[in-house]
């Protein structure tokens, strides 16, 4: 059976589960990117600890990928929700949004 991680580490032959698992991390390691982006902390170690609990969650799951996607886009919004929240905040925003809406 051919698959795009034979040769991975040469000279070593992989079974069907490790075959499974690096699959999995595999398509992990995209959403994995663009949470630890969506998470601009200044204490390391904070963000750290959070996207350890966030991963050990995912994979904890029966879809870990699916999983992994959902918390991405929860960020998303909330990410989105804070800056819309701060913008509407701001009286002169606010008023020239008004303004565009009469």
């Amino acid at each position: 059976m051919f698959s795009k991680y034979d040769g991975f580490v040469s000279g070593v032959e992989y079974g069907v589960e490790e075959l499974k698992i690096m699959r999995v991390f595999g398509q992990i390691y995209p959403h994995f990117e663009d949470l630890e982006k969506l998470l601009p902390h200044p204490d390391e170690k904070f963000k750290a600890d959070t996207l350890t609990r966030i991963l050990t969650s995912c994979l904890d799951s029966y879809r870990p990928v699916k999983s992994l996607e959902d918390a991405v886009k929860r960020y998303r919004a909330e990410k989105s929700l804070k800056k819309r929240h701060i913008i509407i905040q701001n009286p002169r925003i606010r008023h020239m949004i008004w303004q565009q809406n009469l």
